[in-house]
C-alpha cells in the first residue's frame, strides 16, 4: 500500500477518454499492510485538513470503503467484503481516533497548564475546528464499534 493516501498526496489529473486519474505522490512509508490500512488513514485524517460538514463525515466515509472494495475487485480480490470492512473499521478506530487521542491530548493538557502558570489565558480545547473533530472522532469510534460487532461474527 502507499502508506500515507491522504488527500495531500493524491491529486487528479485528466485520463483517457477525458476521464480522470488519481496520481499518488510521496511513496515514501509504500510497503505491505493489513486489508482497509490504505483508507482507514485516507479517511481519519482527510477531514482534519479539508472541510468536511459534519453531516458529510458518514457519506465521505461510506464513499471512500465502496471505492476501496471496487478497486480491490477490480485488481481481481474476491476475498470476503466484511474482512475488509473489519479491517478498515478497526484501523480507522484505533489509529485515527484511539492513538490520536492518546498522543494530543496531554499536550493540549500541558499548554493549558503552561498558560496557567504563566497567567496567560487558556488555549481552547481544539480552537475553532472541535465541532468537526468532536463529529470525526465520535464516528471513528462507532467504527471501533463495527469492528467488534465484526470480529464476533468471525468466530
Amino acid at each position: 500500500c502507499h502508506g500515507d493516501a491522504v488527500r495531500q498526496n493524491l491529486l487528479s489529473r485528466g485520463g483517457p477518454d477525458a476521464g480522470k486519474q488519481t496520481v499518488a505522490i510521496d511513496w515514501a512509508r509504500a510497503g505491505i499492510d493489513a486489508i482497509g490500512a490504505e483508507i482507514a488513514t485516507l479517511f481519519g485524517v482527510s477531514p482534519r485538513f479539508f472541510a468536511v460538514e459534519n453531516a458529510q463525515i458518514a457519506e465521505l466515509e461510506a464513499i471512500i470503503f465502496t471505492g476501496y472494495l471496487e478497486g480491490l475487485r477490480d485488481t481481481g480480490w474476491q476475498g470476503d467484503a466484511s474482512l475488509a470492512r473489519f479491517g478498515y473499521t478497526a484501523i480507522a478506530a484505533l489509529d485515527c481516533a484511539v492513538s490520536h487521542l492518546g498522543f494530543s491530548l496531554p499536550r493540549v493538557v500541558q499548554r493549558a497548564e503552561q498558560a496557567l502558570q504563566h497567567g496567560e489565558q487558556q488555549p481552547r480545547l481544539l480552537g475553532p475546528e472541535r465541532t468537526q473533530f468532536t463529529a470525526l472522532v465520535g464516528h471513528l469510534l462507532d467504527m471501533g464499534d463495527e469492528a467488534l460487532t465484526l470480529m464476533d461474527s468471525f468466530s
